[in-house]
This record gives C-alpha cells, sequence and structure tokens, in this order.
C-alpha cells in the first residue's frame, strides 16, 4: 500500500532483559530513549574509519510495518525482533477498519531471521516498547492502537510466544511510548504520546502486568514520540516530547513519584516526528537528538545536567533522491556503529513512494555529527533498531518498510 504522509508514530525505546545477551543502552532513568540493544560478548573490535554495512537482506512482515524493536523473546542469548504491523483502515465506510498485529520474528545468532508469527493487537498500531511488565523477568510488549486510543499490552512466555493482549485505555491517537519507573516503586510504568490530545499519559504499573488509569500532562501540538531519562541527574527519571506540529520538544521533569513538573519547550526542527536521548558530546549528561521530517535535519540538544538544555545544533540529512527531494527522517537509533567509543546515529528516511534510506552519521564530538553513510533498503522506511544479530559485538540494523510490507537487515560490515 502506498502513502504520501507519514504514519502518525514514532518508534519508542527497547529494553534488552535477557541476561547476558545485551548491552543496555536504555538503562532506566538513564538512557531511556535510545532505541537500540546489542551484545557484549568479550573486548569491542577496535575502530572503523568509516561505518560500513552488507546490503540488505528482507524479511516479510504484515501489512504496512509502522515500528520494530529488539530483544531475546525466546531466552536462547539471540536477539529476536518484534514488529507493529499497521494494517491501514479500509476506504469503505460499510467495512470494518483491519485489525493490526505485531509480529515476532526469532533470530537464529547469525543475522538471519525466522518467518515471522503474529499477534493481534488493535487498530491503527504506531508505537512499540519492550519491558518486563509483570516481574518474571521474560521481556512483554506494549503498543499504541492509534485509532481506538489503547494500549495493548502482551506478555511474553519467554519462549517466543506471547499471551493474548489486554488492552489498557488512554488518550486520543496515541503514537510513541516510553517505560521506566516514574514512581520509584520498583515497577516499570508507561508514558504515552497522545497526539490528538496534545498530552503525554503516565500509566503507574502495578508489578502484575495491569496499569492504573492514565494521568495526562500537557506536551504541545501534536506530539508523535516521547523519550524518558534522568536529565537533571537527580535519579528520577523525566521526560522529553516530540511535538510535530509546533517544531518543539517539551521537557517533563519527574518528581519521583510519578508526578511531573509543567512542560518548559525548547524549539527544534520542522515537524519533528522522532527522539532519542544519550551523550553525544561526551560531557556526562544525556543530550537529545530529534529527527525532524520536513527540513531533512536532526536537532541535538545539548543538555546541562540540571534539567535545561541548550540551543540546538542542526545537523543535515542527505538525501539519495534527486533535488529538490530532502530526506525525511522519521526514525532514529543510537549506537557506536564504528567502535570509536562514540554514540553514533542511525537515521530511518522516509522518502516517500520512492525507495528509502537508512542513514548513519559518525559522531564527530559536540552534538556534531557527519561522514554519512546512505544505505538503500525498502520503501517508505518507518523505523529502525540496533542490536548485534550476528553475534560479532557490532551494532547492526532492522528497519521497517511501510510500502513493501517488510523488515530490512543491515549487517554491521565494520573492518578497522
Amino acid at each position: 500500500m502506498l502513502r504520501s504522509q507519514p504514519p502518525a508514530r514514532a518508534l519508542a525505546i527497547v529494553l534488552a532483559l535477557a541476561a547476558g545477551c545485551c548491552f543496555d543502552s536504555t538503562t532506566e532513568g538513564r538512557d531511556g530513549g535510545m532505541a537500540n540493544a546489542g551484545t557484549d560478548r568479550g573486548a569491542n573490535p577496535p575502530a572503523c574509519a568509516l561505518s560500513r554495512f552488507e546490503p540488505q537482506v528482507a524479511y516479510a512482515t504484515g501489512l504496512t510495518p509502522e515500528a520494530v524493536a529488539v530483544s531475546d523473546f525466546d531466552g536462547d542469548g539471540r536477539l529476536d525482533l518484534a514488529v507493529v504491523n499497521s494494517a491501514a483502515p479500509s476506504e469503505s465506510p460499510d467495512m470494518p477498519s483491519t485489525p493490526g498485529t505485531t509480529g515476532i520474528l526469532l533470530g537464529r545468532g547469525d543475522g538471519t531471521f525466522a518467518p515471522q508469527v503474529a499477534y493481534p493487537v488493535g487498530t491503527s498500531p504506531a508505537g512499540l516498547v519492550v519491558a518486563d511488565f509483570n516481574g518474571d523477568a521474560k521481556p512483554d510488549l506494549a503498543v499504541t492502537n492509534g485509532a481506538d486510543g489503547t494500549v495493548s499490552i502482551l506478555r511474553g512466555r519467554g519462549d517466543g510466544t506471547f499471551a493474548p493482549q489486554v488492552v489498557v485505555p488512554v488518550g486520543t491517537s496515541p503514537a510513541g511510548l516510553a517505560v521506566a519507573d516514574f514512581d520509584g516503586d520498583g515497577r516499570l510504568d508507561l508514558a504515552v504520546a497522545n497526539s490528538d490530545d496534545g498530552t503525554v499519559g503516565v500509566l503507574l504499573g502495578h508489578g502484575d502486568g495491569t496499569f492504573a488509569r492514565q494521568i495526562a500532562y500537557p506536551a504541545g501540538t501534536n506530539p508523535q514520540a516521547v523519550a524518558a531519562g534522568d536529565f537533571d541527574g537527580d535519579g528520577k527519571p523525566d521526560l522529553a516530547v516530540a511535538n510535530s506540529a509546533e517544531a518543539t520538544v517539551s521537557i517533563l521533569l519527574g518528581r519521583g513519584d510519578g508526578t511531573f513538573a509543567a512542560q518548559i519547550a525548547y524549539p527544534v526542527g520542522a515537524r519533528p516526528m522522532a527522539l532519542a536521548d544519550g551523550d553525544f558530546d561526551g560531557d556526562g549528561t544525556l543530550d537529545l537528538a530529534v529527527a525532524n521530517f520536513d527540513d531533512g535535519t536532526v536537532s541535538v540538544l545539548p543538555g546541562r545536567g540540571d534539567g535545561t538544555f541548550g540551543p540546538q545544533t542542526v545537523n543535515g540529512v542527505a538525501s539519495a533522491q534527486p533535488s529538490p527531494q530532502i530526506a525525511q527522517p522519521d526514525s532514529i537509533a543510537v549506537a557506536d556503529f564504528n567502535g570509536d567509543g562514540k554514540p553514533d546515529l542511525a537515521v530511518a528516511d522516509w522518502s516517500g513512494m520512492s525507495a528509502a534510506t537508512v542513514d548513519v552519521l559518525a559522531n564527530q564530538g559536540r552534538g556534531r555529527f557527519g561522514a554519512q553513510v546512505t544505505l538503500p533498503v525498502g520503501y517508505a522506511a518507518t523505523s529502525v533498531a540496533a542490536g548485534d544479530f550476528n553475534g560479532d559485538g557490532r551494532p547492526d540494523l532492522a528497519v521497517t518498510n511501510y510500502d513493501d510490507g517488510t523488515v530490512s537487515i543491515l549487517l554491521n560490515d565494520c573492518t578497522p
């Protein structure tokens, strides 16, 4: 199915939960917005002059995949994939919308994956997060359903299968979501960007896979993505929200009891669709990277460590399409792709009806990224996640292709 505009969603964070399988770049209260997972098997490989990846291998998903996340769902020490398949609403008023699914592709440990097994969720699912919501040390899933105003919780059985969804109401047109322990009770909670409400909803977890009713906090106009991280260094997770219709990011500082202070907004580029946090300038405080869809840029907001941020540094993303087509960054992932010890960026470039790309930008320090590597994927790339899929210690890429109904796997062939 072809579509001229990006889906109203943003890839949320991934928690890699299986002990020993993954480097955790999304530690609760610290790097909660980083969409990555990988392995920590032995010494790090030497640094590369430039990130290089093998050509994509595409795997079939469901209809119009929106988001991808990484974890070890069957406990075999190999990273697997979860893909949200949105299944677009019917164009006929006499026919109901088609429910979406979440597809699970189990990894074989060599960079290849088994065919997907699909689990029903709600209508027009958008965002996805992986975390252990019921305390059984097995990764579960939370999926936002944009047309239903709900979140589906799928409890993992630890063998790669999932129990039927449990549906939790949230706001109108939920998009991205994030996870952290917002009230300090040792149980994971959820934050959801309700795009049509202009709010971020916080749902406190009971520790058994169920959640309290959401408490909504005002954000900006049309929020699409949310990330959790400790931006003021008080050990309590805060929230960052990308507001696509007003080109801002809202910061809501957490009080540690499940409540949040009023938002403070920072200007970024045009139509921010995704964001991730990390220490991009090496000063020991969290910064933000924001994918701006309408002007083909990534904004980096340097954190000051007190919950405030400095002015944005704008990094251009070059398009692989003929001029005047510009890049359309729609999702962002963070990992050290070239082994130099600095977090780099991978950006999914939607590219409309053209063949899309994923663009890897090397960290040059001080919030600036360059030396872009442009990698072909399928049509209309919607999301990107990083993980070590073949066990060589280097982060690889998974990219969902909305118009193809596929997920592309690109193995990192980083050679010094």
